[in-house]
């Protein structure tokens, strides 16, 4: 077995054989030869399936972020059972290495298995082209229960090659070409008109239960995905947003807004398990506590689509500009690899993504699983992104290669977990705006934190209660080339709890709490520090357990 220090310098991180070596050595070796350190007083604070026998409130500030992934679970995830249909895309009329593009034989291939209520379009081995003449051809998924499998992403697996960029006419919405991706797309946009208040909650409900009170069932049934939206009762009362930003003392301008429907600051998904009475209970506990002042709708996902699989392909673009943050729409999104939005339950597994302007986008979706896939070639704008109200989604054994913004959190994403990721150097994890909470980085080497995002917006950068744990950290910042000051400001992220960072250079780490008046540096906390902001604990030097994802998950 594989043992020691995996504290090399930066410039070892571009090589492949480096970065496969990292994800066997970041378990619980790697982590005893750094430090013999134990955490002396974080464990408690996640224990949030234990419950006062006297009061009967959750005891755990935090949730049980096993719960990730696929079925509500970080272990490996359960396929669709359609094994038995299969649709072989040549039989529809797509040929590999002929040069001739193959989009809408393989769409036709896709329809067809979503006809049969599900299957498998399969792949063999060679080159398929997309948009060889068109700029905005990609494969959409508009069904549940498909599984799209290529040969694998080696040499001599499936490639699907994306000849000309997605562009969009609005140049100052350069981000809408990512409406059209490269390759995939899976689900639907929500129609907004349909997304109206199914049910509202009448009752308060304690953070960590399962089971909330509301005034009507009549339109809710088990199996759905619903997704709950908090405001105040009051227009301009803050204190949903003062939840979702304890203890930040400056908000951007877009995210106080407190009136109209633009109060409602916490938003995630769930599942209903059953109905009894007027009494709706959830696969998975709540995030977030229901209070006697807030209003909470349910609003049904009708249009949400399931268990969509993509696996084994090598996706590459002839995409070889130099890239330009904001340049124009092709360098933002006009090679965007796969996008999910509104769906759940779907598996993204071992995908090879080349000159890709982003890699992995999962946006309001549910309980989704992106496993061992890696980005490479031509720097690109965002790597793997969680975003919209996307809650309880898994992302694990990523690369993501040299792109600027390498993982992100945006918009109302909570719950979510990384584990066990890689960024190059320069990488980031940015947190871009918005008001997601309790999500969780276990185990990510390489790269900083680089919150980004327009100041009048942010900070915050994300909501309450981000959690990074054992992360060996790089020294240069993505947006700038220059060496990074190592510290995270509780500013951006309140209710930050950082544990056990390290730089890969022996460098040191910080904390700033507070602003910076009059020109003054604000206060770097040191070892093990705990105030209403934030908890720090072993300050670089990782510590055991080597994982909170993987001790929350023993029984």
């Amino acid at each position: 077995m594989l043992t020691g220090n995996i504290s090399l310098p930066f410039s070892a991180a571009r090589d492949n054989i480096f970065m496969v070596l990292c994800l066997i050595l970041l378990g619980p070796t790697a982590a005893s030869a750094q430090s013999s350190q134990s955490t002396k007083g974080l464990l408690p604070l996640f224990i949030s399936t234990n419950y006062d026998s006297l009061t009967h409130q959750p005891k755990g500030r935090f949730p049980d972020f096993s719960l990730s992934g696929v079925d509500n679970s970080t272990s490996t995830p359960t396929y669709p059972d359609v094994a038995h249909r299969v649709f072989k895309v040549q039989d529809y009329g797509a040929k590999a290495n002929d040069g001739i593009d193959d989009v809408e034989a393989i769409q036709k291939a896709v329809d067809a298995a979503g006809a049969a209520g599900g299957g498998v379009v399969l792949f063999g081995p060679g080159k398929f082209d997309f948009d060889v003449k068109t700029t905005l051809q990609h494969i959409h998924i508009k069904q549940s229960n498909i599984i799209l499998r290529g040969y694998g992403p080696g040499p001599d697996g499936t490639t699907l090659y994306d000849h000309h960029a997605s562009d969009w006419p609005n140049k100052a919405e350069k981000w809408l070409a990512g409406t059209n991706p490269s390759f995939f797309r899976v689900g639907v946009m929500p129609n907004k008109e349909l997304n109206k208040p199914t049910a509202t909650i009448t009752a308060p409900a304690v953070q960590h239960s399962s089971a909330v009170t509301v005034d009507d069932i009549s339109n809710l049934k088990a199996g759905q995905v619903v997704l709950l939206a908090i405001k105040a009762k009051r227009n301009g009362d803050s204190s949903v947003l003062h939840y979702a930003t304890y203890p930040s003392k400056t908000i951007g301008k877009n995210i106080a807004n407190l009136s109209g429907d633009n109060a409602f600051k916490i938003k995630q998904l769930y599942r209903i398990k059953s109905l009894v009475g007027k009494q709706v209970t959830f696969t998975a506990p709540l995030l977030v506590p229901i209070q006697d002042d807030w209003q909470a709708n349910l609003i049904v996902q009708d249009q949400m689509i399931e268990r969509v699989v993509i696996e084994g392909f090598r996706l590459e673009t002839n995409w070889a500009e130099e890239f330009d943050h904001h340049r124009n729409p092709v360098h933002d999104n006009g090679y965007d690899a796969i996008k999910i939005v509104n769906a759940a339950n779907c598996i993204v597994n071992k995908v090879l993504m080349r000159n890709v302007s982003t890699g992995i986008s999962v946006s309001s979706s549910l309980n989704c699983t992106i496993t061992h896939c890696k980005i490479d070639g031509n720097r690109g704008h965002n790597g793997f992104q969680i975003n919209g109200t996307s809650t309880r989604c898994y992302f694990e054994r990523l690369q993501g290669g040299d792109q600027l913004h390498t993982f992100c959190f945006s918009n109302s994403a909570s719950g979510n977990v990384i584990f066990q990721c890689l960024m190059n150097e320069p990488g980031g994890l940015d947190c871009h705006g918005g008001l997601g909470v309790y999500n969780l980085v276990d185990n990510m080497h390489g790269g900083v934190y680089a919150s980004g995002g327009a100041k009048g917006n942010t900070p915050p950068g994300i909501g309450t209660g981000l959690v990074l744990y054992n992360w060996q950290m790089g020294s240069v910042h993505p947006y700038s080339y220059s060496i990074s000051d190592q510290t995270l400001s509780t500013t951006s992220t309140p209710g930050l709890v950082a544990i056990g960072l390290t730089n890969l250079n022996n460098w040191p780490t910080g904390i700033t709490v507070g602003q910076t008046p009059n020109g003054n540096p604000p206060t770097i906390l040191s070892q093990d520090t705990m105030t209403d902001a934030l908890w720090q604990e072993s300050k670089d030097q990782l510590i055991k357990p080597w994982s909170l994802l993987q001790w929350l998950k023993q029984p």
